[in-house]
C-alpha cells in the first residue's frame, strides 16, 4: 500500500477503532469480508460492483474465494481497500501494507495476514519470496501494482505506472494461478479522499458514542463504482516474454490492466 494511504485512513482506524477492539472483534467473527463491510458502513459508503450483472460473475467470485494467486487493484485513494475486503470470503489472504502500521496490524489481527512494504532490495526479495510461498500454499496475495497514484495522474492521457512488484511475483507463478483485477473509479475515490475530514469525523463520532451515533449516516450515501476481471497468470506472463526490458514489461502489464477494464466498461 502507498505511503499516502498509511497517512490517511488506516492509521486513524488503528488509533481510533482498532485499539478499542471493535474492528478486531468483527474480523475475528467474520474475517476480511466483515471488516470491509464495517468500514463501508461507518463511512456510509456503498460499492457498486458493476460486474454483478454479468453472466459469469458468480463463477468469477467463486474463483476469487478458492484459487491461489494475486489480487491486484489501482490505488487512487483508500475506499478500494474495504471494497476488496468486502468481496473476500476467505481467510488465506496476505496483504502488503505500509511499514509504519505493520506491527500494530499484526498485533491486532495476526502476522500471517500482512507483509510490510519493502525499503531495500534485500527486503523486497524477502517479501517476494513470502508472497510466492503463500500463493504456492494455496493462498491469495493482495498487491497494488501502482503503489499509490498522484491526484493529477488522470489528465486525459496518462495512466498510473506499475512498479516492479507485480512483475517480480508474476514471473514466478504457475501459468494457471489466478490474477484477479479490481478497478475502482479514480475520480470517485479522489472525491472521497478530499472529503476525508467529514468522513473521519463520522468515524470519530462512531467511536466516541460507542456505536450509537455516526455523523456519516446523516449524509447522502457515497456510491463507488468498482469493476473486476478474472484471468490467469499465463495471459500476463505472455506479455513478459515480449521484451527483456523490465521497464517495458511494467508498461505492458499496466496497459493490459487498464485495457481489460475499458473492455468491461
Amino acid at each position: 500500500m502507498s505511503e499516502r494511504i498509511g497517512e490517511s485512513v488506516w492509521p486513524l482506524m488503528a488509533k481510533e477503532t482498532i485499539n478499542r477492539t471493535k474492528l478486531a472483534d468483527i474480523f475475528e467473527q467474520g474475517g476480511f469480508k466483515a471488516a470491509g463491510e464495517y468500514f463501508l458502513d461507518i463511512t456510509n459508503t456503498k460499492i457498486n460492483y458493476r460486474s454483478e450483472k454479468s453472466a459469469d460473475f458468480a463463477e468469477q467470485r467463486q474463483k476469487l474465494q478458492t484459487e491461489a494467486g494475486l489480487i491486484i487493484c489501482n490505488h487512487p485513494g483508500y475506499v478500494e481497500i474495504p471494497a476488496i475486503l468486502q468481496a473476500l470470503d476467505r481467510r488465506d489472504v496476505k496483504i502488503m501494507i505500509n511499514r509504519h502500521i505493520y506491527e500494530e496490524f499484526c498485533q491486532q489481527f495476526g502476522e500471517q495476514y500482512f507483509v510490510p512494504n519493502a525499503q531495500t532490495p534485500r527486503e523486497l526479495v524477502e517479501i517476494m519470496n513470502q508472497a510466492i510461498s503463500h500463493i504456492k500454499n494455496g493462498g491469495a496475495f493482495l498487491l497494488f501494482p501502482t503503489g499509490g497514484e498522484k491526484l493529477d495522474v488522470y489528465n486525459g492521457k496518462d495512466k498510473p505506472k506499475f512498479m516492479g512488484g507485480f512483475r517480480n511475483i508474476l514471473s514466478r507463478l504457475s501459468a494457471d494461478n489466478m490474477i484477479y483485477s479490481f478497478y475502482v473509479d479514480p475520480e470517485q475515490s479522489y472525491q472521497m479522499r478530499r472529503s476525508k475530514v467529514p468522513t473521519f469525523a463520522g468515524i470519530a463520532s462512531e467511536v466516541i458514542s460507542k456505536g450509537n451515533f455516526n455523523i456519516n449516516q446523516s449524509r447522502d450515501q457515497q456510491i463507488i463504482k468498482v469493476d473486476e476481471r478474472y484471468t490467469q497468470a499465463d495471459f500476463w506472463q505472455s506479455l513478459l516474454r515480449q521484451t527483456k526490458d523490465k521497464h517495458e514489461q511494467d508498461k505492458l502489464l499496466a496497459s493490459a490492466y487498464f485495457n481489460q477494464i475499458e473492455e468491461i466498461e
